[in-house]
């Protein structure tokens, strides 16, 4: 069709763009809402500048039928600090679908000379980026610990036949003893969730980043926009920041819960002590939240997970879908022991 086209999107398109996302089947952000995350991604964001191609819009005679983005990230790899390609938000319109593929192409062409991340496919796209030399990046393991916090709003959450009396009284079992395993861990470092020092973060950054050839930049610039918009905690043993966490809340149609999106700590400090503190913290500031269900915590490394185990949580199997793409003859090579990955890659979604 001659009145089909696909052209790269401007910022003069933002308006059309967000009322175009917010009316989408099933889209549960208002136009504001999703103004508010295009500033996020671009004109809030430390990686952003103008030579960035933000996406690409699908248009039939000038009105907005498909759209597909991109947004930068700072990344450290080997020594180098580069910019990596986090695509995000590819939707057509249904009775536009059989363009969907060469608009994701417009992403892809410029993708491929980044180190490009993918971490909400679909089977069927799974499918497709396998192919194109999309593969899984290291990852600890297929679970996440999780603390209950309200005990109601949890029980909710619980599939099954048994009456809501049984599950209660098996919930509230549960939470006793959580409570007692988490007495029982170490951990006299400080906790803080508001205002703190950026240079602290920085001197953190500074002291830790050698641990990893591969992984996010988190210096101050880049922990302030992660956790825009989300909770924060910053671990201290004494004076010393030694881990800092960043905390998303689910959608709404999941239920009020808090997923550790990222967690970052100095390697040399007692890791068991690290999360022995955060987790008690956040057993006390849960309270204070009515409704919130529970706070997952993903096995992020083998160091992770080990630490989680040993604080005796109970734990749930998850569905890791996190693909990444290296650039045409970087030579990179991503093991477990050179590089560390958290839900920091790709689009949040928050």
């Amino acid at each position: 069709m001659d009145s089909i086209s696909i052209r790269e999107l401007a910022s003069s398109d933002y308006l059309a763009l967000a009322r175009f996302n917010s009316s989408f089947p099933e889209d549960q952000r208002s136009t504001e809402e999703w103004l508010e995350r295009f500033r996020y991604w671009w004109d809030d964001n430390p990686a952003y500048d103008d030579t960035w191609q933000r996406g690409f819009l699908l248009l039939d005679q000038g009105k907005i039928v498909g759209f597909v983005g991109s947004f930068p990230t700072y990344f450290k790899s080997g020594g180098c600090i580069v910019k990596a390609f986090n695509g995000t938000t590819w939707r057509v319109l249904p009775e536009y679908r059989k363009w969907s593929i060469e608009l994701w192409t417009c992403n892809r062409e410029v993708s491929k000379h980044y180190l490009s991340f993918n971490t909400t496919p679909t089977d069927d796209v799974i499918k497709m980026i396998t192919r194109l030399k999309y593969f899984k990046y290291p990852w600890g393991d297929d679970r996440y610990s999780y603390l209950i916090c309200d005990p109601r709003s949890f029980c909710a959450l619980l599939p099954g036949r048994y009456s809501r009396w049984i599950k209660m009284s098996l919930v509230y079992l549960l939470k006793i003893v959580q409570w007692y395993r988490l007495s029982k861990l170490p951990g006299m470092m400080s906790v803080r969730s508001v205002s703190y020092d950026p240079s602290d973060v920085d001197k953190l950054w500074v002291r830790t980043a050698p641990q990893y050839q591969y992984t996010n930049v988190r210096d101050s610039k880049a922990v302030l926009w992660y956790s825009k918009g989300k909770e924060i905690r910053y671990v201290y043993n004494r004076k010393k920041l030694v881990a800092f966490c960043i905390y998303l809340q689910a959608k709404k149609s999941d239920g009020k819960k808090l997923t550790m999106a990222d967690f970052w700590h100095d390697r040399s400090e007692n890791l068991l002590g690290i999360l022995g503190s955060l987790i008690r913290y956040d057993k006390r500031s849960s309270s204070r939240e009515p409704g919130l269900s529970t706070i997952r915590y993903p096995h992020f490394s083998s160091a992770v997970a080990k630490a989680l185990e040993e604080t005796k949580l109970s734990n749930h199997a998850v569905q890791y879908t996190g693909f990444v793409r290296l650039p045409n003859g970087s030579g990179i090579e991503l093991t477990p022991e050179n590089s560390y990955f958290t839900l920091l890659q790709g689009d949040l979604g928050a």
